[in-house]
């Protein structure tokens, strides 16, 4: 990496100069950097507005789950059938799908072989268990923090390399050439400048983007506070998105922010109900008098975590909505480990064969919520006490919230952008489609950064820098940014996170999303003129801007799916009626902002390619180019 300086309209700016720039410090931002130093590029850099924050790092599950091709002893596997099943989800495109089931084993191994801890059986067998969407018991877990385990180590390998690492920025705009191909980046310190100037530039060809997903788009959401994301910088750069109507949406508890699924529900603790006097209800009991089925619906909510519109009517997302129409009325909802639903008619007789089956293998036919969470999952439990949550005496509140969108920005087999030389890796990457199993976005992450790698060294590692249209547009980008840089203003008023979770959220319609992207594009237009006259720190002025490109994005396309009567995946419109055909709903959807407005259409996913091959004639491409084209 080299660093210098550069003196523009008077002003003295750090730069540096790589070949391939990372952002983004979490299990896919280090995970890229270290393949591309090991596979012979040392002019490489990362950057990282914090290398301890981020979603990899901070957040997680009951037992955060990867997913990957089978090989315990439960069932014969294969890379096309864990493409299959990744493909029907709907809105997937079959070659990325590919990738992601080919390159699991792989990645999975490297991450075990780094010291993950993944669990094997007395024989060393990786065994599996059931997560959602899947059907081959494919998932693995090595507990709550398993993706902060994944960060750490390959941090500790960035580490070992001495890859450079520049901590403290925040990426506020790509820089494009006029061939629409990456020559740059701008970032703002967010720390104390020493007298330098605030922004630093970066020279660059490529560009591996692992920022994770926007989570700033919403208010009520499973982002523990301090992350943000920044899917919107590449929105604004013009990279070509896809499917943001995907969202997850799930039950989370609000303090602190985390997921309840898994054994936070198969353990079936009491959904409690408070108003403002006081006064509490059991939610189960109010709403199905049935027992049995309401303990079923319970259960299942464990390992059907997402919220599913398939499932809104008689499955289990019966239960989302229930908490979501008491959260409505401003009631606040808990789950109570101390006692059953149901109360003193609550008996381990009434489950149903499955959950009954599910508590007796684990041991966990008990008496309390606390007693059979504890037998399944004893560090579930530790987790929220660790966070100063003692679930044995104190309920859990929880909301329906917004934990991953399934889209993002469009890429190929080797996950490069519609922007030459801009690579997307981990959530921000759009590889989802309407549904995916649980885990399979820890395992899109690593396979991400292993082919963004693998193709930027063997085909754009000894590109030479075009410094003419980097110098060009960093004078244009210090030009129009002297003054709005230095305004301030209040985020929350501006980035519209609580009208997105009211009118765009699991529950949502199209008078409402109309009516809010109208107000957001405006509020783009007139970004500048607003944030003179407002209160709050210089980043923020990036952060906000970076929220609404996000925002207006996913509006456009919600309204392009919606007038088209395309209901699908973790939402229901209440003023839409079902009336696509199937070919159409399982359509992708992209979106892009060509400089001027939002633009959104539909395509047909690309199909499921056929793997496989005959060996002499994949050998002789592997001498011959490693099968990288």
């Amino acid at each position: 990496m080299k660093e210098s300086y550069l003196i523009i309209q008077n002003r003295k700016i750090k730069t540096y100069t790589v070949n391939t720039l990372v952002i983004g410090s979490g299990a896919a931002g280090y995970a890229a950097a270290v393949r591309l130093w090991e596979g012979g590029n040392e002019n490489v850099a990362l950057l990282t507005e914090d290398r301890l924050c981020g979603t990899s790092r901070n957040a997680g599950s009951d037992k955060q789950t990867y997913y990957k091709t089978g090989i315990s002893a439960d069932g014969a596997d294969s890379p096309a059938k864990m493409a299959q099943d990744l493909f029907a989800g709907g809105a997937t495109d079959g070659d990325t799908a590919y990738c992601e089931a080919a390159n699991s084993l792989p990645c999975f191994f490297r991450l075990a072989q780094m010291g993950v801890a993944f669990p094997t059986n007395r024989y060393g067998e990786f065994v599996g268990y059931r997560t959602d969407h899947d059907t081959a018991l494919r998932a693995t877990s090595a507990g709550p923090l398993t993706s902060k385990m994944m960060t750490e180590s390959w941090e500790k390998q960035f580490n070992a390399y001495k890859v450079p690492l520049l901590d403290g920025l925040y990426a506020v705009e790509i820089f494009k050439n006029e061939n629409n191909a990456v020559c740059g980046v701008a970032a703002l310190r967010l720390q104390d400048t020493d007298g330098e100037d605030r922004f630093v530039l970066v020279q660059c060809e490529n560009i591996i983007f692992a920022t994770g997903g926007h989570a700033a788009v919403y208010w009520d959401t499973v982002y523990p506070n301090g992350m943000n994301g920044s899917l919107g910088l590449a929105v604004q750069a013009g990279a070509v998105l896809q499917n943001l109507t995907e969202w997850q949406y799930g039950l989370a508890s609000v303090a602190p922010k985390w997921n309840v699924s898994g054994t936070y529900m198969q353990s079936l603790p009491a959904l409690i109900s408070e108003d403002g006097d006081g006064n509490r209800i059991d939610i189960l009991q109010k709403y199905i008098p049935d027992i049995r089925r309401g303990l079923s619906l319970l259960f299942r909510k464990g390992y059907e975590w997402p919220f599913d519109s398939a499932k809104a009517e008689n499955g289990s997302s019966v239960i989302d909505l229930l908490v979501h129409k008491e959260t409505c009325m401003d009631h606040t909802v808990y789950l109570d480990y101390t006692r059953n639903p149901y109360g003193e008619d609550f008996s381990l007789e009434l489950l149903d064969e499955e959950c009954r089956n599910y508590l007796a293998s684990a041991d966990a036919l008990l008496e309390s919520p606390l007693q059979r969470l504890l037998a399944m999952n004893t560090p579930a439990y530790e987790l929220y006490l660790g966070k100063g949550v003692d679930l044995a005496c104190e309920p859990l509140e929880i909301a329906l919230c917004a934990q991953h969108c399934n889209g993002g920005v469009a890429v190929d087999v080797w996950w490069q952008s519609s922007v030459a030389g801009l690579f997307v890796c981990g959530e921000a990457a759009g590889t989802h489609g309407v549904r995916r199993p649980g885990g399979s976005a820890l395992n899109a992450g690593q396979v991400g950064a292993l082919r963004a790698s693998a193709y930027i060294n063997a085909k754009r590692k000894d590109m030479a820098t075009d410094g003419t249209a980097f110098l060009s547009a960093a004078e244009r980008f210090l030009l129009e940014n002297a003054v709005q840089a230095r305004s301030v203003f209040d985020i929350q008023a501006l980035s519209s996170r609580v009208s997105m979770s009211e009118y765009a959220g699991a529950v949502r319609s199209l008078s409402d999303c109309k009516e809010l992207f109208d107000r957001l594009c405006h509020k783009l237009k007139n970004f500048t003129d607003i944030a003179q006259t407002e209160l709050c720190r210089d980043e923020q002025y990036y952060r906000c801007r970076h929220a609404l490109f996000t925002q207006a994005a996913m509006l456009s396309a919600l309204c392009t799916v919606a007038e088209k009567g395309i209901v699908r995946g973790g939402a229901i419109w209440t003023d839409v009626k079902k009336q696509a055909d199937e070919k159409t709903r399982n359509a992708v959807v992209e979106t892009v902002f060509d400089g001027a407005e939002f633009v959104s259409r539909l395509r047909e996913a690309r199909p499921l390619p056929t793997g496989g091959g005959f060996f002499e004639d994949v050998w002789r491409t592997f001498r011959e180019n490693g099968n990288i084209e």
